[in-house]
């Protein structure tokens, strides 16, 4: 029986980590009336107009953090495949920049006093932290020996 390396287990956890990334942006997408209510609740007086406006905002973020997010997972398979010895550095850096992109659109405030980000979409990004744990891990247990500069 074969088992895979520590390289190959962390490639996989970096695709689902893409995986979990692009479902939690269509999600985020698809839930207009999720974000619409989100918005009016915090800012009553918002005209129609106003409201449409935070909607696009809110798809521009949601955008701007797959996009990043993708290029980081896309890099990290890259630099694990090629068995580059910084790496685990730039793995672990690159999971503490995502975690904590994460955890700022679970927690931070907007001026209406609520979470900017409805907490049951914010809750989806940290899926892809679970990922990107997992990559962290198993680029830490490769042997060093095999790692090239």
């Amino acid at each position: 029986m074969s088992t895979r390396s520590p390289e190959k287990n962390a490639v996989w956890a970096m695709y689902a980590g893409i995986a979990l990334t692009a479902l939690a942006t269509l999600v985020s997408f698809s839930s207009t009336g999720t974000l619409e209510a989100h918005i009016k609740k915090g800012y009553p007086d918002y005209t129609a107009e106003r409201v449409a406006e935070t909607l696009d905002a809110y798809n521009m973020l949601f955008t701007t953090v797959a996009v990043l997010a993708a290029a980081c997972w896309l890099w990290s398979i890259w630099v694990v495949k090629k068995n580059k010895s910084w790496a685990r550095w730039a793995i672990s850096a690159s999971f503490l920049a995502g975690l904590t992109v994460a955890l700022a659109m679970v927690f931070i405030r907007d001026e209406s006093g609520d979470v900017g980000v409805p907490t049951e979409l914010s809750l989806l990004y940290l899926l892809p932290c679970v990922a990107g744990l997992a990559t962290v891990v198993l680029v830490w247990r490769r042997e060093p020996s095999r790692v090239t500069a």
